[in-house]
């Protein structure tokens, strides 16, 4: 989806009507009675539908059904970098296309590991992601509100924009349920297969900027880059979210700063694992798959392909977390 696009930010006034948001294969993007979607795509690419069965495709101006007037404003924009958010405290979202890709590594990458093979083919439905990890700031607001029952240290680095650490898995388990309370939508971890078709973002190298990344790109411990690359810094601590570019799925840091969590349990290879985007519930599930890398990694292990595991307990300074929604009316 990188390229040029529109971007579609609409208001609805729908007198009760309810309006639903589909792509062209009609997957739901957003059901409601007034949903509310920053879209960046082509133009006729999305459609309303209306609950009298009038369907409406966007273009700047307003689409006028019934009692419900949908006015759109679009901005001409070069990347896919679309955002909605289904509360006030909730993390901003990114829809993520429905699609197939590669999981895993070709033993021919430099510095892959058996645990990336074999590599596979894997159909992903679409679902929307957090656009970042999850933050202090919306970790502190889920304290705030009485659901969230740990405040997990900053190690002095700093809250507010940071990525949220030192929380274990049952930790993370009550920031989702919250936001699934708070918003009544099916929001979890995403899978491990979700999160690399999301991190590659139709990409193939070894990173999606290429096959290779730099510390001007994401944040890891670049005195150890990965082969091949250029060296870079160490900052020996996380940085803000959206410090670096998105990729081509509008999606910051899936490279390096913080390990994200999956929802997978671990095993040392792809043998018999699920090709359909769902989580691998099975294996050792004392231990759950991370993706991603952390500010301390060296490049190799910032990789779309690397996989790691930690124990579920583990609340580290290395580990946090980025949010998935299932896309259902």
């Amino acid at each position: 989806m990188a390229g040029n696009a529109y971007e579609f930010q609409h208001e609805s006034d729908t007198g009760g009507t309810y309006i639903t948001l589909t792509d062209p294969s009609n997957n739901i993007l957003q059901h409601g009675p007034s949903p509310q979607l920053l879209l960046a795509t082509s133009s006729g690419s999305i459609r309303l539908h209306y609950s009298n069965d009038e369907i409406c495709t966007p273009t700047p101006g307003d689409c006028r059904i019934g009692r419900a007037t949908t006015r759109f404003t679009a901005i001409f924009s070069d990347r896919f970098e679309a955002g909605f958010k289904d509360c006030d405290d909730c993390p901003i979202m990114v829809m993520i296309p429905a699609g197939r890709f590669t999981q895993g590594s070709p033993v021919t990458e430099p510095s892959s590991v058996d645990w990336e093979r074999p590599q596979r083919e894997v159909s992903v439905p679409a679902f929307a992601m957090g656009q970042t990890a999850v933050t202090f700031a919306e970790w502190d607001a889920c304290v705030a509100d009485g659901a969230c029952t740990r405040t997990p240290a900053d190690n002095g680095w700093g809250r507010g924009e940071r990525p949220v650490m030192n929380v274990a898995r049952v930790d993370m388990q009550q920031f989702i349920d919250w936001l699934s309370q708070k918003t009544g939508k099916p929001y979890r971890l995403p899978s491990e297969s979700e999160w690399e078709y999301a991190a590659r973002a139709g990409s193939t190298g070894r990173f999606n900027t290429g096959d290779c990344i730099t510390t001007d790109q994401a944040n890891f411990d670049g005195t150890t880059p990965a082969p091949g690359c250029p060296a870079g810094v160490l900052r020996d601590q996380t940085v803000p979210v959206r410090s670096f570019p998105a990729n081509a799925f509008g999606l910051h840091e899936v490279h390096g700063n913080l390990w994200e969590a999956t929802e997978d349990c671990w095993n040392e290879s792809y043998e018999d694992a699920p090709i359909d985007g769902s989580a691998w519930l099975t294996g050792n599930c004392e231990l759950h798959v991370l993706r991603g890398g952390a500010w301390y990694t060296v490049g190799s292990d910032a990789r779309s392909a690397y996989r790691d595991r930690a124990p579920r307990s583990s609340a580290s300074n290395f580990i946090g977390f980025r949010i998935a929604r299932s896309m259902s009316p």
